[in-house]
């Protein structure tokens, strides 16, 4: 009895057919690709890859009809080769178990930027051509990954864009994260309307992150909703001291014209006073306009200028800033790729008890 289960097992390993090769994308350093597997095997690991559900349409176009089975071994992801390239190999891990851990792990590490070793196209590659021709799930999954980076350079503009165009089309993983957007105010101004509309939605649509968060995204909201409504009342007094000169009131009626505090929201005019307080020698409003720029609040994501007002804050010692110049400058976004100083400035930003920075630190080799 026990041999011919052996007998039986062995023949599975041996009948599994494994998949070609995966490339890394362009430039990616060996640290960068052992993160991409670590990132995509804990995806794998899910419950949401163990009930086989994977990208709901587009994971047929990424994995290409091929084999995906090899590229974990007894529940680990398989070293890769010195070049980065991921090459699979039999186990009975995969030849049992194949379609609900391995594929999610390939299709991750394709949306990564991965391509098969006789593809011209990496997945994101794949993913563009099928957002431009219409696919309202490609549209949803590229919007997600320049939200999160992922295979690209994160990009909240971009990334509303597509999610903004497949939440339009009722997909509800985009409605989830379109409301996400608008209530954190990236690659938009912030909206709590907006932000509740979609949110609610998604979660009326069954959408399970919905359900989880929408409490807690009504409650956010109706906290702001207090807070600006007893701050009306200043806003003319703000106002008039900004006029006058004060740097300090200056930033807080910028920051009444991101939010539509008593006044219309315009990121135009909230850049004017932010720039005003700036050369007036208020830190907090160079570092706010590094935001600006960085987030896509109301104006298009412009990486260099995220850097440009960041460093001018970092330099003065400011810790938020000196925490996101050095995210920016570790990962190469706004100016040449700079490990080294970039986990610098988030040292420095550490010393400061910044707790982003903090917490960050760690994973900064």
């Amino acid at each position: 009895m026990t041999r011919t289960l052996l007998v039986g097992c062995l023949l599975i390993i041996s009948s599994t057919s494994l998949a070609e090769n995966l490339v890394p994308p362009n430039g990616a350093r060996g640290d960068d690709v052992i993160q991409h597997m670590r990132g995509c095997y804990s995806n794998a690991m899910g419950p949401l890859a163990a009930g086989g559900e994977l990208l709901k349409g587009v994971d047929k176009e990424l994995l290409q009809g091929k084999s995906t089975a090899g590229f974990l071994y007894d529940g680990r992801p398989l070293p890769p080769r010195d070049d980065g390239v991921l090459v699979p190999r039999e186990s009975l891990f995969n030849a049992l178990r194949s379609s609900t851990r391995t594929d999610p792990y390939v299709v991750c590490l394709l949306m990564a930027g991965f391509r098969w070793e006789t593809s011209k196209e990496s997945g994101i590659e794949v993913l563009q051509r099928l957002a431009d021709q219409g696919s309202v799930r490609a549209q949803a999954e590229f919007g997600r990954a320049y939200y999160l980076g992922l295979g690209v350079v994160r990009n909240n503009s971009l990334a509303f864009k597509w999610l903004n165009a497949a939440a339009s089309a009722n997909d509800s993983d985009a409605q989830f994260l379109l409301g996400v957007l608008y209530s954190e105010g990236d690659g938009a101004l912030p909206n709590d309307d907006l932000a509740l509309q979609w949110v609610r939605k998604a979660a009326d649509a069954g959408h399970q992150q919905a359900q989880r968060v929408r409490t807690h995204i009504e409650k956010m909201a109706e906290d702001r909703r207090k807070a600006n409504q007893a701050a009306v009342s200043k806003v003319s007094e703000i106002k008039a001291a900004a006029e006058a000169g004060n740097s300090e009131s200056q930033r807080i009626l910028a920051g009444y014209y991101i939010e539509g505090v008593g006044v219309t929201q315009d990121a135009t005019v909230a850049i004017d006073w932010y720039k005003k307080a700036g050369q007036a020698g208020d830190v907090k409003s160079l570092t706010q306009l590094g935001v600006l720029y960085d987030k896509g609040r109301g104006i298009a994501v412009d990486y260099s200028e995220a850097v440009k007002w960041y460093k001018l804050a970092a330099e003065k010692g400011d810790s938020q800033a000196q925490y996101n110049l050095g995210i920016l400058m570790y990962f190469g976004a706004g100016s040449e790729r700079n490990q080294v100083e970039g986990k610098e400035w988030v040292r420095r930003a550490a010393e400061q008890s910044n707790e982003m920075a903090i917490r960050a630190l760690p994973s900064l080799r």
